[in-house]
């Protein structure tokens, strides 16, 4: 045997939603929304700073680098031959001519006059070269007149990108300055 069932319709009329709940649900499907835009938009703001520290961080630290080997094998102290705040130039122990100048956010390696080529970026203007005599008091004079005084030497590197500031520095007293030593 068969059973039919049969649907009858809703007895109540206004059964459903109400208007005021309708405008409720999507207030609140805004709001969560919003959020979750919010969220995503910071987390990306938060990345790209993350990004450009490290960035900046790994830039200067390389040249630095770079700087501190290079200056390790000064010659002697009558082979460098030209220094003032933003240039430094040398001669190293296999006799190769080195310059480290900073010029328009950019720090340039060059050797024997092949070229320049940029070693740091992002930097600001407060980037400088700074030299000490043998009682590691500074030398003033821009340029330095007498270059055989020079026993020390530090490069600060300020960097910026973005919203990130980083500022390092390096101070190499090299070792044939101080025993007055040729490799």
């Amino acid at each position: 045997m068969i059973k039919v069932v049969t649907v009858k319709a809703r007895s109540n009329p206004h059964s459903g939603f109400t208007l005021v709940e309708l405008i409720l649900s999507i207030l609140l499907f805004g709001i969560i929304g919003i959020l979750v835009v919010r969220v995503f938009l910071t987390g990306g703001k938060f990345y790209e700073s993350v990004v450009n520290g490290q960035e900046i961080s790994d830039n200067m630290f390389i040249a630095l680098r770079r700087f501190n080997i290079d200056t390790a094998n000064i010659r002697d102290s009558q082979h460098i031959l030209y220094a003032d705040n933003t240039r430094f130039l040398f001669i190293d122990s296999s006799l190769d001519t080195l310059q480290y100048r900073y010029a328009g956010g950019t720090l340039y390696r060059t050797v024997n006059s092949t070229g320049e080529f940029p070693i740091a970026q992002y930097l600001t203007d407060s980037t400088s070269f700074y030299y000490y005599n043998i009682n590691e008091v500074a030398i003033t004079e821009n340029p330095v007149t007498s270059l055989s005084t020079i026993w020390s030497i530090r490069l600060k590197l300020v960097g910026t990108k973005g919203t990130r500031d980083l500022t390092l520095q390096s101070l190499k007293s090299p070792q044939n300055l101080k025993y007055g030593l040729v490799k």
